[in-house]
This record gives C-alpha cells, sequence and structure tokens, in this order.
C-alpha cells in the first residue's frame, strides 16, 4: 500500500507548526502529557496527547529511536486516513446503480490511493491531515442522508463533523453545508434533531479542556482570540489563492475542459452534500486574509470525490482517452516526484548527520534560521539556538554552527578562519524546484551548511 511505503520513507516536515506539534511528542522519551499541557498555548493538547500514546506504545514496543518512532505514527495515521477516506467514498456513491456504483467507488480509490499528493499529505501528523478522512466521513454520511432522508446518516455526519473541527477548527464551517442539506430535503423536524446533536457535540468537544486545562473550550477560544487579532499580520494573500491551488490539483487540462454528452445532473445530484461541503470550506477560507496553501488538505478527499465522475467518464468514452493519459501520466511523474522526495529534505539530513554525530551537543542557528529538526530526531539531547548574525555564534567544539548555504551567515562562517565546513545537506529536486521558483517564503526548504570548530577534534568530520 503506498499510503504505507510513503509513511515508512518519507518522514517530511510538511510546515513549521507540523514541526512544533512534532517535538512534543517525540521523541517518547522526553515527551510528557504534562508539558504537552502546559506549553500547548492557543491550540488543543488533544492532538499531540494522541500521537504522544501512539508513540509511547511504539517505545513501549522496542522503538527508541526517535526517527522511526515518528514513521511508525506516520503508519497509524496513513492507515486512519486511507480506510476511513474508502469508507467515505463508498457512502458517497451509495445512490448509484448497481454497475454504476461499482464502478465509481473503485476509481475513487484509484484517486485516493494514487492521487500524486494524497499519500504524501494524508501520512502527515499535522491538524489538517488529522481533520481530513473525518471531514470525508461527515460528508459521505450527509451524502447518505440526503439519499435516505433517516436522521441516523445526519447525526453521524454531525458527530464525524465535531471531530474533524477538534482536529482542525476550521472544518466546523461544514455545519452550515449540513443544515442547508436539511433545509433542502424538506424535514423541519430534521433541524430540531440537528440542533440537538449540535449541543451535545460542543459539550462533549468541550470536555477535554475542562478536564485538561480548567476552563470549557478554554483552546477554541484561545485559537479564536488569536486569530481575529493576528490573521491580517502574516501570510495574507489574495482570495482566488485557494482557487488557483485546487485548479492546479485537477492536472489542467485533464478536468478543466468541456465534457460534451456528461450527464451532470444524473452524476453529481447523490454528490451534492460532497459539493456544498466543499465550496462551503473553500469560500470560507478564501475569505480569511491568512492563506497557506496547507489549509486546503482537509478538502483533498472531497476534491477526490467529486472529480472521481468525471475520471469515470473519461474511462468510458474512447475519444477522450487522451485526457485520460495526460492524467496518467502527468500524476505518475507527480507522484514520484512527491513520494520519493522528503519534504524539508535539508533539515531531516542535518538531523540524521547530527544523531550520527554525538559530540555535537548543541546547534546554533544563524537567522533567519534554518528549521532545526534534530533536537526531536537526535538520540542525544541536543540543544538548540539562535544568533543575529555569524559573529554571535559560539565557539566550542560542543556546537555546530547552521546557516542558509546562500545566505550571508553562511559566507561569514566559511570566511571565519576558526572554522570549517563539515557538511553541506541539500533539498531534494522537487524542493529545489519550488525554491527557485518562489525563493522568499520557500527559503527554509533551501540547502544548509553547517560549521564546526577547526582545532576540534570534531572539524575534521565529514
Amino acid at each position: 500500500m503506498l499510503y504505507l511505503l510513503v509513511a515508512l520513507t518519507n518522514p517530511g516536515i510538511v510546515a513549521v507548526d507540523d514541526y512544533h506539534l512534532i517535538a512534543r511528542f517525540i521523541p517518547a522519551q522526553r515527551a510528557s502529557a504534562s508539558a504537552i499541557i502546559e506549553g500547548i498555548g492557543i491550540r488543543s493538547p488533544l492532538v499531540p496527547l494522541l500521537h504522544l500514546g501512539i508513540t509511547r506504545l511504539a517505545l513501549a514496543a522496542g522503538v527508541e529511536h526517535p526517527l522511526w518512532q515518528l514513521h511508525v505514527d506516520m503508519v497509524v495515521v496513513g492507515l486512519l486516513s486511507f480506510t476511513s477516506l474508502l469508507w467515505a467514498a463508498r457512502a458517497s456513491f451509495e445512490a448509484y446503480d448497481v454497475v454504476s456504483r461499482r464502478r465509481h467507488r473503485v476509481v475513487a480509490a484509484a484517486l485516493i490511493g494514487f492521487y500524486f499528493l494524497a499519500a504524501l499529505f494524508l501520512t502527515r501528523p499535522m491538524v489538517e491531515a488529522m481533520a481530513a478522512p473525518f471531514l470525508a466521513i461527515s460528508a459521505g454520511l450527509a451524502c447518505r442522508y440526503w439519499v435516505r432522508g433517516t436522521p441516523g446518516p445526519l447525526i453521524l455526519s454531525l458527530v464525524a463533523l465535531a471531530v474533524a473541527s477538534m482536529m482542525r477548527p476550521q472544518a466546523g464551517v461544514c455545519a452550515l453545508a449540513l443544515g442547508a442539506i436539511v433545509v433542502l430535503r424538506r424535514r423541519p423536524r430534521d433541524l430540531l434533531i440537528l440542533a440537538a446533536t449540535g449541543l451535545v457535540c460542543i459539550v462533549l468537544t468541550g470536555l477535554p479542556d475542562l478536564v485538561l486545562r480548567g476552563r470549557f473550550h478554554e483552546s477554541l477560544r484561545r485559537y479564536v482570540a488569536f486569530n481575529l487579532a493576528e490573521s491580517s499580520r502574516f501570510g495574507v494573500g489574495p482570495w482566488y489563492v485557494y482557487v488557483l491551488v485546487l485548479l492546479a490539483l485537477t492536472l489542467p487540462p485533464v478536468f478543466l475542459s468541456r465534457f460534451p454528452g456528461f450527464p451532470w445532473r444524473e452524476r453529481y445530484r447523490p454528490l451534492l452534500p460532497t459539493l456544498m461541503y466543499f465550496v462551503v470550506f473553500v469560500v470560507a477560507h478564501s475569505a480569511v486574509p491568512h492563506k497557506e496553501e496547507r489549509f486546503m488538505i482537509p478538502a483533498m478527499p472531497l476534491l477526490l470525490v467529486l472529480l472521481t465522475p468525471l475520471t469515470t467518464w473519461l474511462i468510458e468514452r474512447p475519444e477522450a482517452r487522451w485526457r485520460l493519459w495526460l492524467l496518467l501520466g502527468a500524476n505518475a511523474v507527480l507522484l514520484v516526484l512527491a513520494v520519493t522526495n522528503p519534504l524539508q529534505a535539508s533539515a531531516i539530513r542535518l538531523a540524521r548527520f547530527l544523531d550520527a554525530h554525538p559530540e555535537f551537543g548543541a546547534v546554533s542557528r544563524v537567522k533567519p534560521g534554518p528549521i532545526v529538526v534534530a533536537e526531536m530526531l537526535v538520540r542525544h539531547p541536543l540543544a538548540v539556538s539562535s544568533v543575529r548574525q555569524a559573529a554571535d555564534a559560539p565557539h566550542d567544539c560542543s556546537t555546530l554552527v547552521v546557516a542558509f548555504a546562500q545566505s550571508e551567515g553562511a559566507r561569514a562562517l566559511g570566511a571565519d578562519s576558526r572554522r570549517v565546513s563539515v557538511g553541506r545537506f541539500s533539498p531534494g529536486p522537487l524542493e529545489q524546484l519550488v525554491v527557485a521558483i518562489n525563493p522568499g517564503p520557500n527559503a527554509r526548504r533551501g540547502a544548509l551548511e553547517a560549521f564546526a570548530e577547526r582545532d576540534c577534534p570534531s572539524g575534521g568530520v565529514r
């Protein structure tokens, strides 16, 4: 299974927030529930505590290396994502006739399993990836309610949405879509059921904070207050950013084209809830100034379900086969690049270097400092600090000084006769391309260079 392969071979860090989350539960030997609760800040402690449970079980089973604890955690996340998404896709196509239902479920499984970014993103222990399967389950149950009109799927759909919101609070906006579905179904009694279920979910999702942090929905309070005050200060982008990102994910011109003779109403009416979830999610996120591509990860499975009828039509129509072959070819190339190029590869390679050289007990980053994931991925304790310029970096044998390879800091360190370069850690080809295209926000993915004291025993390390 591709998700397992990626989880076992590609431990890349997607984003800075992803790194901060992982550092709370890895290595399991040094992580603790109390430290997570005390230092979590505006976020809910529930997600890192769940991951800590996984890594502690791995440690109890004999997995001592922090990197392999991360691999185990990613395997669990990947299995949860893949099995949940398969079930959600199965529920989404329930209203189709027997032959079409089977065909669409097979195509949806292929897209979920092999679409070029799915296995990479949906195996990460990040809040967006954790929310994705529960959001997809909620949409699948909403489709089942749309077809059956019974309250059971509606109640379970809202429960799944509440779980997704505990992982990523913004997922809760899809409750608007769920309410609209009930209105379109013209079942006033179900609005009361939905409201009652919502009240129960609000109470239950607030209890973990009451127990762990002493106040009902304390994490949500802090999170909302922070975003209201700060979301316009960083990562600001135009409203259409996510539209462009999602269009790119459809690999134009495969899907961004005319489909003459395609039965839109017949194929998409059963998927109206999924479409509404997707539109509400994207529109709500587009209205917020703070934008990062990873915020769309929860909507990725919804997009794959919505692409399934069009992909099935490409398979059924011989005259459209050129687009099918384009989809298969482009996806195969991008899949290989995504799977074989770890994200933040330079930081991972630096961590492996430090793990192999325990004589370095400290790392000093020259600002703008690269992400140093070594403090959580090496077996020995490692102190990480930052300095404003190379001249401020400490001169001692146990400290490795790190800077971006093309930065002023690296040039200053290289010109210092007391230091010697002991390693250059490059990103993979895909990240090199990303840095070349947009070096500003992607500078953290660039090559790193490490320096040691020349006169120390470690000065000759290579």
